[in-house]
């Protein structure tokens, strides 16, 4: 009988500690999940205290512009797929072809850059327009890559 009153009280006091580590270990937690979803939705432009590195908002614009080719449509179709790895959503060939692209970089998860690039026959010339939402610099690098694959 001695041993039970000895036991139940040391079991109650372990029951009781562990609910308050517990208790701790879930606010923290709670604190991470706060942290990630504002990193996620991009609301936070602070520098965090526990890791020392610096979280920025991004901006995302649309950009869109076109250009006039001499080149044949089917073979810019090809060469604009392969170059940039585009994905084709509408194809009439030798008429029309609408290609998109989605892409990610970790540091702006789960924000995409979206490209649509559109291929329409005139005469003999192929008119290319493309409308790209994403951050200003990979809008410029993109759209390097666009004309020179176009030219």
């Amino acid at each position: 009988m001695k041993l039970k009153q000895f036991i139940i009280p040391i079991f109650c006091a372990s029951i009781v500690s562990g609910c308050a580590e517990l208790a701790e270990v879930n606010q923290q937690v709670g604190e991470w999940a706060g942290k990630m979803i504002e990193i996620r939705d991009g609301q936070q432009n602070t520098t965090s205290n526990t890791t020392n590195t610096r979280i920025e908002q991004v901006t995302f614009n649309n950009y869109s512009d076109s250009y006039k080719s001499q080149s044949n449509i089917d073979n810019l179709f090809v060469r604009l797929k392969r170059e940039l790895n585009l994905k084709t959503r509408e194809a009439v060939p030798n008429v029309y072809y609408k290609l998109e692209l989605a892409e990610s970089e970790p540091k702006i998860f789960p924000k995409y850059y979206t490209t649509s690039v559109i291929l329409e026959k005139e005469g003999k010339k192929t008119i290319v327009r493309w409308e790209i939402y994403a951050t200003e610099e990979y809008a410029q690098r993109l759209e390097k890559r666009l004309v020179k694959a176009i030219k």
